[in-house]
């Protein structure tokens, strides 16, 4: 191999370090290419900046890079990104880590924007349809690091986790690896049980390459063998007992919060589903009243004229058609219904049917409360989120709004106005009311769970809640609230497609 060279180890993915003669602690920065979207994995430090720098610019434009991914803090993964992001020159270039790390990053003086992993659900969608996951490696070896799993590829950024030392270096490991595997870890890792926590998490992933910061390659043959290997490893040599044990303390600990949390949340989940099959029987109920009279009065009529001698085939044929166009319409209800609540993946949506979803089930209540909706949307916008839940978030806060009309006093006409704006990089839909408007001192309190100003028995708490957890569980995707003057606006802002 041509070390002066960036070597590709994957479609699209490139070492592009510098091989260090008799260097035990070789430094492994990594390029995916993906045009304007492409990607520096911990480009190391400034023994290495120059030799990063002009292989990249063999393969891509510096421009074309739009994220720097760290996985800690050391200097050997990020103390060359100031001179790096400078030669980048590019003003949405953006780091990505997770915020416990980005406290330290801030010491090298690096200026980008930064692209914080806890807020985007721990993981990185391009436009290109490139996915990666990024996966909590605690302890391993500092407090907030992770690995980063190329999900097209099956390739694992593994950062120090399978690093070695070694100074007659192989760029692929052999089945001798685990020798040069277990000096590096004895040394980084804090202890045995923490390590295999994460093992545990690797374990999961369908892998064909791992790619370490430091050491050597990892191919699908030697993966599994040298994990069995690595699990009895006692790590820490240089770790006291006594912190020892509370280390792997606070990870156990750290998996029962992360199970409570889960538990909570799928509770939340499931008291949301059941408040809303309520409201969606209410809807139901409203839609089927009136055929269900129109029905019940056509076959009392036909029994009438039966009796009394008076039913000829055109009348007959004439009111069992007008019944059959009844009953087409409340069967075509259920469907809307059934369709509203069909489970979906996120994907590119048209904005404009989701609302006209909405608004079909919802209409016949805002008619009976003399509430008007007034929709104003283009109809060719498209955004990418997951249909099922902006359809039901669109439905909380118009029946939030429906809701609140029900106490209003005032004078103005009842309206619910739903309309878009948009910038360079987002869409934003607007849901805007007139009902008096939300105190000040509990507007910040709205999307707290089990948070209500409704009476009792007429609201649960959760549906905004879940509405913010369903809209922003999509990277870009936000939700806020403003009010003023007796109007409220909602805005839920989606990345453009």
């Amino acid at each position: 191999m041509d070390f002066n060279r960036p070597i590709e180890i994957s479609k699209g993915v490139f070492w592009v370090g510098e091989y260090i003669e008799n260097d035990p602690f070789q430094c492994y920065p990594y390029l995916i290419v993906n045009g304007d979207e492409s990607m520096l994995i911990d480009p190391g430090s400034m023994l290495e900046a120059k030799a990063v720098v002009k292989k990249v610019k063999e393969l891509i434009s510096l421009k074309q890079i739009k994220y720097i991914i760290l996985h800690h803090q050391d200097p050997d993964v990020g103390a060359a990104v100031p001179a790096i992001e400078k030669v980048i020159d590019r003003e949405d270039l953006q780091i990505v880590t997770r915020s416990s790390v980005r406290i330290f990053l801030r010491h090298y003086g690096i200026k980008s924007k930064y692209y914080e992993l806890e807020k985007n659900n721990y993981k990185l969608k391009t436009s290109s349809g490139l996915i990666l996951k990024f996966i909590t490696t605690p302890y391993c070896h500092t407090p907030g690091s992770y690995i980063t799993y190329l999900l097209n590829n099956k390739l694992l950024f593994s950062s120090d986790i399978f690093g070695g030392l070694e100074t007659s270096w192989k760029f692929y490991a052999d089945e001798d690896y685990f020798e040069d595997a277990k000096k590096f870890h004895e040394l980084y890792m804090p202890s045995r049980d923490i390590f295999n926590y994460t093992l545990q998490k690797i374990e999961k992933l369908d892998i064909n390459l791992i790619a370490p910061q430091h050491g050597s390659l990892i191919k699908k043959e030697f993966i599994k063998p040298l994990i069995e290997k690595m699990k009895d490893l006692e790590c820490g040599l240089h770790v006291e007992k006594t912190y020892h044990a509370k280390l792997v303390d606070t990870v156990k600990k750290l998996e029962e919060e992360i199970k409570e949390n889960q538990k909570k949340d799928r509770l939340l989940m499931e008291q949301s589903k059941l408040a809303q099959m309520g409201e969606m029987m209410n809807m139901i109920a409203h839609q089927w009243r009136q055929p269900l009279n129109v029905v019940a009065a056509s076959a009392l009529n036909l029994s009438l004229l039966n009796s009394i001698g008076a039913l000829d085939d055109e009348e007959l044929e004439k009111t069992t058609s007008f019944i059959q166009e009844q009953v087409q319409k409340m069967s075509e209800t259920i469907n809307d219904f059934m369709e509203f609540n069909k489970e979906t993946a996120q994907d590119e949506i048209m904005l404009s049917e989701s609302v006209n979803n909405v608004q079909k089930m919802i209409m016949s209540q805002l008619i009976n409360r003399s509430i008007k909706l007034e929709v104003d949307l283009d109809n060719s916008i498209k955004v990418f989120h997951n249909k099922t839940s902006v359809e039901h978030s669109i439905m909380n806060i118009v029946g939030n709004a429906r809701d609140a009309y029900d106490d209003y006093e005032g004078d103005k006409e009842k309206v619910i106005k739903v309309y878009t704006k948009e910038d360079e990089t987002h869409i934003s839909l607007f849901i805007e009311d007139n009902a008096g408007g939300i105190p000040k001192d509990i507007i910040n309190k709205i999307f707290n769970p089990y948070f209500t100003t409704k009476e009792q028995g007429k609201g649960t708490g959760i549906g905004l809640y879940m509405t913010k957890k369903m809209i922003e569980e999509v990277e870009g995707s936000s939700i806020s609230v403003e009010s003023e003057n007796g109007k409220t606006v909602f805005q839920i802002k989606f990345k453009k497609v």
